[in-house]
């Protein structure tokens, strides 16, 4: 990651109700002695701070921290003309995007839904304090509250202090209510069965869960064995960073959708293994157990999509509760899905 942009998109989100308390019991430590300190930037409101006769700040804001400037400006917003104020082509490109009459709908949105930003500051900071505590030589990220029109959720950054940095769009969790489907109606990933869980209780664990796939990377393999247990280990280290939160918001499930496969895993483990899916490598086959999809193939239309990832992570916890000496990061660095798998003894 080092150096290099990496986006992030938000394709795995959706919204558990409130009152859902089904998760596993996490045992948390005890991190209230943990030291850190991550520094968090309102970047929304000082944009609307230039929107409002302020652009020449923007000269400031450049030469302090280019790499945020360069990626927000160019990478998202899509501004192509040197990040200048007193250049006429950047201040046509940037009065041409704040002026947007969508992205003015979505600027006054986070402004009435984020009015107080504490309450997420704060839960930040817990999750990453088990953070430090699990990863000690990973270095806590710095948070930058962007307003990113549509364009992307998380992103993830060094600055020229050799500090991370973690970009959280806030246009991303606005609300079930908030018409992105129709705001955006090109884009897939807006979609109903996916906007419609966009939500601001989801901030929180979007953050987290781009830091874990930094920390995890890319499958070893490309069999659905392979990338089941690979995200079974993200999911894994998700709730080791936010331990009480229930599984369905970890795993973005309504709570029907977590009741069902619970139900069901007998049922969906016989499939996997009738239909001899697990050493499938075959993209169009395997999509719809670990990607976000209405529902899974061959399954009822009330199945959730991706649960070869929820088998996934009833694999790793089996596997972690016969090897309870593993470390997180010992975990992470297993490549052998088949491994693990038969050393889980899993068997629903």
């Amino acid at each position: 990651m080092k150096n290099a942009l990496v986006f992030l998109f938000l394709l795995l989100l959706s919204v558990g109700m409130t009152s859902c308390k089904q998760s596993t019991a996490v045992h948390a430590p005890d991190v209230s002695g943990v030291d850190i300190n991550p520094e968090f930037y309102r970047i929304d409101q000082l944009i609307q701070s230039m929107n409002n006769g302020h652009l020449d700040a923007i000269d400031t804001l450049y030469k302090k921290q280019p790499e945020l400037w360069n990626i927000l400006i160019h990478e998202i917003y899509g501004i192509r003309a040197p990040i200048d104020s007193k250049d006429t082509a950047f201040i046509h490109q940037w009065n041409s995007i704040n002026q947007d009459t969508i992205n003015r709908i979505i600027t006054h949105k986070i402004d009435s839904v984020y009015r107080d930003i504490t309450p997420y500051k704060q839960e930040l900071i817990q999750s990453l304090k088990y953070l430090r505590y699990y990863f000690p030589n990973k270095r806590i990220p710095d948070i930058y509250f962007v307003n990113s029109y549509l364009s992307v959720a998380h992103f993830l950054f060094e600055d020229t202090r050799h500090r991370e940095g973690l970009g959280i769009g806030l246009d991303f969790y606005l609300g079930s209510s908030f018409p992105y489907a129709l705001l955006s109606q090109a884009n897939p990933i807006f979609s109903k069965y996916i906007s419609r869980y966009f939500h601001p209780r989801y901030l929180v664990r979007g953050a987290m869960w781009s830091i874990v796939e930094d920390l995890a990377g890319e499958p070893t393999g490309h069999r659905m064995l392979d990338i089941m247990v690979h995200n079974g280990k993200k999911l894994f280290v998700l709730q080791k960073l936010m331990p009480g939160t229930p599984d369905s918001i970890l795993i973005n499930y309504t709570p029907q959708q977590m009741q069902w496969v619970k139900d069901n895993v007998k049922e969906m483990w016989a499939l996997f293994l009738n239909k001899k899916l697990l050493y499938e490598s075959t993209g169009r086959k395997i999509k719809t157990y670990i990607d976000q999809a209405p529902t899974s193939r061959y399954m009822p239309k009330a199945s959730p999509g991706r649960t070869a990832n929820w088998v996934g992570w009833q694999i790793i916890r089996r596997y972690m509760r016969r090897h309870p000496q593993t470390t997180l990061q010992e975990l992470l660095s297993l490549q052998d899905a088949q491994r693990i798998l038969t050393e889980s003894k899993f068997k629903p």
